[in-house]
């Protein structure tokens, strides 16, 4: 791989350098070339970064060592990010019978019966239908049979997620705890530019609301209103929060932001794609905010989610938790909390199987299936969140975040 991107570098410096001096016109098109060459050439060292393997030589042992380091439970210098994290015990660690670690219950691989992120539907169907073209299209998740009224959920997808199958796992999840999901495309294909996405966004979100009229749909319950962002679409569920007033939108009464990446946060594109984050500070401040980052995310690290958690400074410290999601390779099957977790196919074997497959070339886990990490923690923290909120119930979700199943509380993580 890497002796192609020599090959060309090399190709394209010297595709002038046969035959003739170029005109103004040839010099034109050969900056093209070049430039066209430069963006294939980042976007296979990018695609390196992300996915090549830990055992493939000293060439992977060098961009290893730029993957995000385990952050020490410490508090932040500004005092504002408050850091519950999860390490599971090494293969040479042995069990002290006084570690409370030891005494910590093991994560069931199963989904709960009942309770956030348990299995305990209200329905049995979920109702898909999509709207628009581009990115203004949006598809529409709602219970059946058809309900009177409903909580509505938007889900912001990450990069390049323009189709929900790699989420709908989750969706399915949400539908069929009685909410409507509404799925904003905002990205009509790869080169669609950051800045533009969030605008996108509100609009096929004000656009979905008004389909929601009690007619052809169940009626959208405004007044029980959330938001759920994985990676890209992490800070565009932000600046919605942000901007919800000024765009006609109802107020947000959740807002969970897992594993934010901004249009700046990968180190290789560097600051020339600047960054599309909001002002913060006009987030409603009785929102109740969850900021959730992974300890193996190398795509995007935890910068953007810090940025976010601190502009929020004016929430009440009691209504906003900042987790880390720590991998555990001793369970069966392993737990890995990489930027590719949150994702969850359709629980139709064929959509598991060929979504695994996307998943291994992408550099996540391999089955492509939903696990302890959605059950007993994605699921399980936005369902007591929107519990909390939508109907003041589970509010002891703080409780939830102290329970040491995937992540623990700094207290205890500072004995380390």
């Amino acid at each position: 791989m890497l002796k192609r991107c020599q090959e060309l570098l090399t190709n394209s410096s010297t595709a002038t350098d046969r035959g003739r001096t170029p005109t103004l016109t040839g010099t034109r098109d050969y900056q093209r070339r070049v430039f066209a060459r430069g963006k294939r050439l980042l976007l296979l060292l990018l695609f390196l970064y992300c996915v090549l393997p830990s055992g493939a030589g000293s060439s992977a042992q060098i961009l290893r060592q730029r993957r995000f380091p385990r952050r020490q439970p410490t508090a932040d210098p500004s005092g504002d990010v408050r850091i519950r994290e999860r390490r599971p015990p090494r293969r040479d660690e042995a069990e002290d019978p006084s570690d409370d670690r030891s005494r910590e219950s093991k994560v069931p691989s199963e989904q709960a019966a009942s309770g956030p992120g348990g299995a305990d539907y209200r329905y049995k169907e979920v109702k898909q239908t999509s709207y628009g073209e581009g990115s203004k299209q949006f598809w529409i998740f709602e219970p059946e049979p058809k309900a009177q009224s409903a909580p509505v959920i938007v889900f912001l997808h990450g990069w390049g997620g323009m189709n929900p199958n790699g989420y709908m796992g989750w969706i399915e999840h949400l539908v069929k705890r009685g909410n409507i999901v509404i799925y904003p495309r905002y990205q009509e294909n790869m080169r669609e530019k950051p800045p533009n996405m969030t605008p996108a966004a509100i609009g096929a979100t004000r656009d979905a609301l008004q389909v929601l009229d009690g007619l052809r749909h169940a009626r959208g319950d405004l007044s029980k209103f959330a938001l759920v962002g994985h990676s890209l679409g992490g800070v565009i569920s932000a600046n919605i929060a942000a901007q919800s007033a000024q765009a006609g939108l109802p107020e947000p009464k959740v807002l969970m932001v897992v594993q934010p990446g901004d249009s700046n946060t990968l180190k290789l594109l560097g600051s020339r794609i600047p960054s599309i984050r909001g002002n913060y500070e006009s987030i409603p401040k009785d929102i109740l905010l969850l900021v959730i980052v992974g300890d193996e995310d190398r795509v995007v690290g935890s910068q953007a989610a810090k940025q976010i958690f601190q502009a929020a400074s004016h929430i009440p410290a009691r209504n906003k938790e900042f987790v880390m999601f720590r991998s555990n390779h001793q369970s069966s099957p392993p737990l890995v909390a990489d930027h590719f977790s949150p994702l969850a196919a359709s629980s139709s074997a064929r959509s598991q199987r060929r979504f695994g497959l996307l998943r291994r070339r992408l550099g996540g886990s391999s089955k492509g299936v939903t696990d302890a990490l959605d059950f007993h923690g994605y699921w399980k923290l936005f369902d007591a969140l929107t519990d909390a909120a939508f109907y003041e119930r589970n509010r002891e979700y703080t409780e939830i975040l102290q329970s040491q199943s995937l992540w623990e509380t700094g207290a205890a993580a500072s004995r380390r």
